[in-house]
């Protein structure tokens, strides 16, 4: 667990297989398939008094701009008021399982 400002979530990072964003590994080589070097939320929550302030945006918002990570992952998401906020933002969606996927672009524009 991290805590950040005034929330606590759970993170990993991993390797997603590019041609199904479901599956994934803890090191680069547990495929053989491409894969996107990534950072996955698995957990977060504001401290109530804080709620709707920016507090998990800004948090997001950390990952989105460090280089390291190819894509961004918030998996599981059940709290409604998140998961609108992530579409709004602009985040894919995968409905199935709720998971919430911000792929970085490269230089040229195309996604990585």
């Amino acid at each position: 667990m991290i805590h950040y400002l005034h929330l606590t979530a759970r993170i990993r990072e991993c390797w997603i297989a590019a041609d199904n964003l479901r599956v994934s590994g803890d090191y680069p080589e547990w495929t053989d398939r491409p894969t996107i070097y990534s950072i996955v939320v698995e957990y977060v929550e504001v401290e109530k008094p804080h709620r709707g302030h920016g507090e998990c945006r800004a948090f997001l918002e950390q990952f989105k701009e460090d280089k390291r990570f190819d894509m961004v992952v918030v998996e599981g998401v059940q709290n409604p008021i998140l998961a609108d906020a992530l579409l709004r933002w602009g985040w894919e969606v995968d409905r199935g399982v709720m998971d919430f996927y911000w792929r970085k672009e490269n230089k040229d524009g195309l996604l990585r």
